[in-house]
């Protein structure tokens, strides 16, 4: 045995050496390598596929462009709409038919474009034209001062793309942007500038182009020639335009794994919609993007599974000696969070966990122990607070109830009398006698009744009373005198103050395991938590029921008030529905 002492090396060091050299030197020089050529092939094929993706967004806009413009080309060229506006500036008294020229913007929509538009005409006498939405409010719009008026001054046969705010105003309510076709319409014939088409399409129609391709885990924008914002989607949470994207406006197209914008990488994709010259940044979350390619992780966790198959099988003869005592204390450990305590931990090793587990048995003794004389001292202190509590009265309820009693001798009321007297004898029975902590609560609306009997008969207010009890929950236990109480601070602190008659109402019904025992009157109310102390700091009182109902069945049962000033004031009590001969013994154990 001390030859033994000698050699000892500790678990540590044992475990250390065994992983080591069976595991983990090995498994790196082999996994670095694989792992760093499957990230490569994964970053280049996921570039790839955002590439195709991007190219496919891009395209189904440009189609849409490419169809709107096809629109502005044919009323560009549209005989009926030249004469229209050639009519309009040069006759100032002409009265023009806005239907017949609403008719002639519209005729191309449904049967070329598959977006809905709008049509405007800016004529050369300033008049706005056209099947906007707010059209009626274009006479206070000044667009001369606008970049793109000077624009198709320098360009006539030039074609924009934008946004504006100022058009917005005619085309859309608040909120709601749209993007703008915007050319100059000429007379072909002298080739002189008859009027401005403006072709207007809501955001939300470009959106639905690519909003099916953006996810969670990646953003999208539109940004025009001069690097204004025309659409995006930021599920990133950018919250601003990330500034790597001005640095490849100049570029047709690419792929570039930016290495990080918030402290996430990014693979961030671009390309050009032909069209309108606008470019497209898709930004993808390049962590989740490689989530997605389960086939080569899978390959890679086969390797890695065989690599393991065969290490673990090399360490496995040598772990298993030195495991096993820590297995076993593992084991113990268990059966003590389960609440075991009847548990002795062999002595397996003569190392660490050899002392470890010797002082954990005595550590369990230690513990039962101090908990078996813990328990004894909380039951003896437990059963002496409930004597106590069961044998308070109020005395200005035994003063008012011989009061009673004396007055009513007086008018010779002697039937009166005696049912006051029996009652009172059953509630002292009930409160001194009778040391049950759970009774039914047919028997607690019993000693109620008895209780509110005397009560009315003490007050001056004429009091209604109405009591209502689920049959289904007479049966069921409760905690002896929790309804006493709160009917006597209603009727103290809500009733008697009140000018009028008043109403008593106490019903108890069951939901989901549980029942809920209310007790409302129409009495003066509280205004705060300290107006409850201070009207109902006498007797049990309200906070003594609600620590009685946590203290026995726990924190997920209590006691909740609702109170309006002048109006009224309803408690109500939750508490589980134990209806069986077990859970009573069960909520006993666990009161105990």
């Amino acid at each position: 045995m001390q030859k033994f002492r000698q050699r000892r090396v500790t678990i540590k060091k044992k475990l250390i050496h065994s992983y080591l050299t069976g595991v983990i030197i090995p498994f790196l020089l082999f996994s670095l390598a694989l792992f760093q050529i499957q990230k490569n092939t994964m970053k280049n094929t996921a570039a790839d596929i955002a590439y195709n993706e991007l190219m496919q967004i891009t395209g189904l806009m440009d189609g849409e462009f490419e169809q709107l413009k096809s629109v502005s080309n044919l009323l560009y060229l549209d005989n009926e709409l030249n004469d229209f506006i050639k009519e309009y500036n040069q006759n100032i008294h002409f009265n023009p038919d806005i239907e017949y020229l609403n008719h002639i913007l519209g005729k191309y929509n449904a049967g070329i474009s598959n977006v809905n538009f709008s049509s405007v005409i800016i004529t050369n006498r300033g008049q706005f034209l056209g099947d906007a939405t707010l059209i009626h409010k274009a006479d206070s719009l000044e667009i001369t001062d606008k970049n793109w008026y000077q624009s198709l001054l320098d360009k006539p046969s030039g074609i924009l793309w934008l946004k504006d705010e100022t058009l917005d105003k005619i085309f859309t309510t608040p909120g709601q942007n749209y993007i703008y076709l915007i050319r100059e319409l000429q007379d072909r014939v002298t080739w002189d500038k008859t009027g401005i088409l403006i072709l207007g399409i809501s955001e939300n129609e470009l959106r639905k182009l690519y909003s099916g391709y953006i996810d969670e885990y990646s953003s999208i924008y539109i940004l025009d020639e001069q690097n204004n914002l025309i659409s995006n989607i930021d599920n990133l949470n950018f919250n601003i335009i990330p500034q790597m994207v001005f640095n490849y406006m100049y570029k047709y197209s690419g792929s570039n794994i930016v290495s990080k914008v918030n402290n996430e990488k990014i693979l961030m994709t671009h390309y050009t919609i032909k069209t309108t010259n606008w470019k497209v940044f898709l930004m993808e979350d390049l962590n989740n993007l490689l989530s997605y390619f389960n086939s080569i992780n899978y390959l890679y966790l086969l390797v890695i599974g065989i690599y393991f198959i065969i290490t673990i099988m090399l360490c496995s003869v040598f772990l298993t000696k030195f495991t096993k005592p820590i297995q076993v204390l593992y084991q113990n450990m268990e059966k003590v969070k389960a609440n075991n305590f009847d548990v002795t931990v062999p002595i397996l090793s003569n190392d660490e966990i050899g002392d470890l587990s010797h002082k954990f048995n005595s550590m369990i003794e230690r513990i039962k122990q101090l908990m078996d004389n813990l328990l004894k001292e909380q039951e003896e202190k437990r059963q002496a607070e409930l004597i106590t509590l069961q044998t308070q009265i109020n005395p200005h309820f035994l003063y008012n109830t011989l009061a009673s009693i004396r007055y009513l001798i007086y008018t010779e009321k002697k039937e009166d009398v005696d049912n006051i007297i029996l009652s009172l004898i059953r509630i002292l029975k009930n409160s001194l006698s009778d040391t049950e902590e759970f009774v039914s609560i047919q028997k607690e609306i019993s000693i109620l009744e008895d209780y509110i009997f005397i009560q009315k008969f003490a007050f001056s207010n004429k009091v209604t009373v109405d009591i209502h009890m689920e049959d289904d929950i007479l049966d069921c236990k409760t905690i002896k005198l929790i309804l006493q109480p709160l009917v006597e601070n209603a009727f103290m602190h809500g009733l008697k103050p009140k000018n009028n008659d008043g109403y008593l109402s106490i019903k108890g019904y069951s939901q989901e395991n549980m029942v809920y025992i209310e007790i409302y009157d129409n009495g003066v109310g509280f205004v705060s938590k300290a107006d409850i102390k201070k009207k109902h700091r006498r007797g049990i009182g309200l906070q003594n029921v609600k620590d009685r109902i946590e203290l026995t069945f726990g924190k997920k049962y209590s006691l909740n008030i609702e109170s309006e000033p002048d109006k009224f004031t309803k408690i109500r009590i939750n508490i589980p529905k134990i209806t069986s001969e077990e859970e009573f013994l069960y909520y006993e154990h666990f009161n105990s």
